[in-house]
């Protein structure tokens, strides 16, 4: 290996670690365990409904009111990591204003590739739609959310190839990936991804259309790495037909990006509620 190729493989890496440097993560996540244990005994509603045959093709659904619009959260943990169950601090506070919120497991790589990620998506949202009457939602009032590689997954659900059989539907990403380029250029994530080159070229939202009737929404940590900002603002470019703000969030990091998705009142949340044309 040339002393280039270490120095670009450290620059990347580097980029794309979301928690070096940042202060304050184990009490963050240990107030995310707490509220993952409350959200756990005070939800109601059906859980690990199978929207195909594979051990994590599940998704919690907790419903809001008769005909709500309908939460659909997308989790991270760049493709290989975490589960639904993690995030669900994120459910509570929605469901209490009426709003169904339905929350999507993916398989994890390297088990399977990122083609097949999206594809799980691709086929949870499908399920909803046809589940909407016996769900009691309204897939006409549906945002898709999604942190980190949910907020890829999320736009990927709104590109002009992506067939869910639904209505177009707005997005709100959070601290997304949308350009895999580089994130092929981390040692740290492409070892467990192993994205090929047509991958890059054909699941890159950044690269691709957006359907016609979306609307988008981004959002990112203003500590967050150059990376991880870039990657928001360029394709808040790529996008600009469709984009309707971005939320800035002055010394955010990686993590408190997504918290204030979970805090009433937040400039994040209130987009959220925006984008489900909610007062």
């Amino acid at each position: 290996m040339t002393a280039s190729q270490t120095s670009t493989d450290a620059f990347y890496n580097r980029e794309y670690d979301t928690r070096a440097g940042v202060e304050g993560l184990d009490a963050l996540f240990a107030d995310w365990a707490v509220r993952n244990e409350a959200a756990q005994s005070s939800l109601t509603g059906q859980r690990d409904l199978a929207y195909g045959t594979g051990d994590r093709e599940r998704l919690d659904f907790y419903p809001g009111r008769p005909g709500a619009p309908l939460l659909v959260f997308i989790h991270g943990g760049f493709w290989h990591s975490r589960t639904k169950e993690d995030f669900l601090f994120v459910a509570p506070p929605f469901v209490e204003r009426g709003i169904s919120v339905a929350m999507i497991e993916y398989a994890l790589a390297p088990n399977v590739s990122l083609t097949t990620i999206t594809d799980q998506v691709r086929r949870a949202l499908a399920f909803l739609g046809r589940e909407a009457n016996n769900l009691g939602l309204r897939t006409d009032r549906m945002l898709v959310s999604g942190h980190s590689a949910g907020g890829h997954l999320a736009a990927f659900s709104a590109c002009d190839t992506t067939d869910t059989g639904l209505p177009p539907h707005p997005v709100l990403a959070i601290s997304g990936l949308f350009d895999l380029a580089p994130i092929a250029l981390a040692p740290n994530v492409q070892g467990k991804l192993h994205l090929s080159p047509d991958e890059i070229a054909t699941l890159s939202p950044i690269h691709l259309a957006p359907r016609a009737g979306t609307r988008l929404i981004t959002t990112v940590g203003g500590a967050e790495t150059n990376e991880f900002r870039r990657q928001n603002t360029e394709f808040a470019a790529a996008w600009a037909s469709v984009h309707v703000g971005d939320v800035a969030q002055p010394g955010g990091n990686h993590f408190t990006a997504l918290d204030t998705l979970s805090q009433p009142g937040s400039d994040v949340f209130e987009a959220a509620m925006d984008l489900l044309e909610l007062p």
